[in-house]
């Protein structure tokens, strides 16, 4: 009983309850930054050049680029048609 005694103050002493609230601001920042992390990926994401290739039923493909921060879209013949696009757009 004694020993039970002892290891219950010791659980509740200000040292072990400081180290076990460090443990949790140190868990609580380290989801927050990955919190904000995915945010601002997201928002750089939304935000970025989209390209992709499709076929349509005859089996030609098609390069196609959607560019959210103006709404507008194109599809291309080729990649070299697409990356003329991107480039003159772009750069």
């Amino acid at each position: 009983m004694l020993h039970n005694s002892l290891h219950k103050n010791q659980s509740n002493s200000p040292l072990t309850s400081s180290i076990h609230l460090q443990g949790i601001k140190s868990k609580l920042a380290t989801l927050i930054n990955n919190i904000c992390e995915r945010f601002v990926t997201l928002i750089n994401q939304a935000s970025e050049l989209r390209v992709w290739q499709s076929r349509d039923r005859a089996g030609h493909t098609w390069w196609n680029a959607y560019d959210p921060n103006t709404g507008n879209s194109i599809s291309l013949d080729s990649e070299a048609e697409m990356r003329m696009w991107i480039e003159e757009r772009y750069h």
